[in-house]
């Protein structure tokens, strides 16, 4: 599978370029944020990583490769897999664009603060993200497990909480991106026979053509981008291990979004000299 991500890859690298070049060049107000410093920036990541793999997939099809959900539609082996990212990749762009647009991400922090609101009866674009983005998982996780409901829920919280997870980091330039980019690393070589590493390498590759930009503060991921790569990155630790690898993962997940609320990571990063080191890299 390794040659059959190389064109995907490849493409979504260009193509990346050139759309993060256009859409910078346009300061769309409604996408428009303070970043840690106090500097507007626009949050056009996950418009450039979203626009680059839907075009991706797009040429691949034309051009005969496996594309489109892996000829999801002809049967073959491995569409569910390439399709359900695809699915999970755009349907969790969406829910953080929403989020991005009427800025309700900013205004409570924290998977918990979201939920509180809920349970006082305020509805946050953030809640209706995270639980969109469950039941989201949950309806793919479902088609993956040909229904079987105890899998497909463990899947569904492994997909889910990984796009938390990367949405965490999004605090400071490049770092949800690096932070994607080195996770990606371990579902990719695990899943290399499978048909999650030619989609996820476009992914992965459009997220490298932005994040000069990132690191430059001239634009960040948002919701909708950090969304998104973290849903492909959970689908990969769905695609790339059995059920205990998925429990681990899962431990992982819950645990570091429990400690989000009460730890700092930008604090403990500051404070680990090996991570300061690569969260300033290229800054």
């Amino acid at each position: 599978m390794w040659r059959a991500a190389l064109f995907p890859a490849a493409l979504a690298l260009g193509i990346g370029i050139v759309v993060r070049t256009g859409m910078l060049r346009h300061r769309f107000r409604r996408l428009r944020i303070n970043n840690y410093r106090g500097h507007r920036v626009s949050a056009v990541g996950g418009v450039v990583i979203a626009a680059t793999l839907a075009l991706v997939e797009w040429i691949t099809w034309l051009s005969g490769k496996l594309a489109l959900g892996d000829a999801a539609f002809l049967g073959r082996e491995g569409s569910a897999v390439h399709l359900g990212t695809l699915i999970l990749a755009l349907g969790f762009f969406a829910l953080g664009f929403v989020d991005d647009l009427a800025g309700g991400g900013r205004s409570r922090k924290g998977l918990a603060g979201h939920l509180g609101a809920l349970r006082n009866g305020d509805v946050t674009t953030g809640a209706i993200k995270a639980i969109g983005g469950l039941g989201l998982a949950l309806a793919v996780s479902l088609w993956w497990e040909r229904l079987f409901v105890p899998t497909a829920i463990l899947d569904a919280l492994v997909v889910a909480l990984a796009a938390n997870f990367i949405n965490l980091l999004d605090l400071r330039p490049g770092r949800a991106a690096k932070g994607f980019l080195i996770l990606w690393l371990l579902p990719a070589v695990a899943a290399r026979n499978s048909a999650y590493l030619p989609i996820s390498a476009a992914v992965a590759a459009a997220v490298i053509a932005w994040t000069p930009a990132d690191l430059r503060e001239q634009g960040t991921l948002g919701d909708a981008g950090a969304n998104m790569i973290g849903a492909v990155l959970g689908a990969g630790l769905v695609a790339a291990s059995g059920v205990p690898g998925r429990f681990a993962a899962l431990a992982l997940l819950i645990g570091v979004t429990l400690a989000s609320e009460r730890v700092s990571f930008t604090k403990v990063i500051e404070r680990t000299k090996p991570l300061r080191w690569l969260d300033n890299l290229g800054r």
